[in-house]
């Protein structure tokens, strides 16, 4: 993936980057189906209009709030945001693991992953591994890859929007 660098004081750290699904691929996400998703470089993905909410490198209970104020850049309530593994990610930093995607299958049993691979937590040496599947029929599965990725250091759920949301895990274990 290739990250934004924009809205950003931390480029490939605390960023996105936006993927385009192709041949007609959609996913569909509180009722709205979307050709394309943002990744966010600490754990997640958001559809829709850009909230800001990749500057939030600090994960909290849910729901989250609005996302970190930047000068010039877009900072609204954080809303349609898959949380894999949210975390204080850093897939820029040297000898980290990158964020990678594919789209496979043939329609209409096309799924899209989204992988964390070994990426290293913010100003540690532990790498997480996981994947957020994103299945044609609108169904989704987060998929944890190392047994250190237990949810003990990260927000684990799916925010719709401040009053609609689920919560897996929040610095707690978690059983995948």
């Amino acid at each position: 993936i290739a990250w934004d660098g924009t809205c950003t004081g931390y480029p490939g750290d605390d960023d996105k980057a936006t993927i385009a699904f192709s041949g007609g691929f959609s996913f569909t996400f509180a009722g709205t189906a979307y050709t394309s998703v943002r990744v966010l470089s600490n754990g997640m993905l958001q559809f829709g209009a850009d909230t800001g909410f990749f500057r939030n490198f600090d994960n909290t209970t849910l729901p989250a709030g609005s996302a970190a104020t930047r000068s010039g850049c877009t900072a609204a309530a954080t809303a349609r945001v898959m949380m894999a593994y949210w975390t204080d990610l850093d897939p820029s930093r040297s000898g980290s693991g990158r964020v990678t995607w594919e789209q496979k299958g043939t329609a209409p049993n096309r799924w899209v992953v989204v992988s964390w691979n070994s990426v290293y937590e913010y100003n540690t040496n532990t790498p997480y591994a996981f994947q957020v599947i994103l299945y044609e029929n609108g169904e989704f599965k987060y998929q944890y890859g190392n047994a250190n990725a237990s949810g003990a250091n990260a927000t684990i759920g799916v925010q719709v929007s401040n009053s609609d949301y689920t919560m897996y895990a929040f610095n707690s274990g978690y059983n995948a």
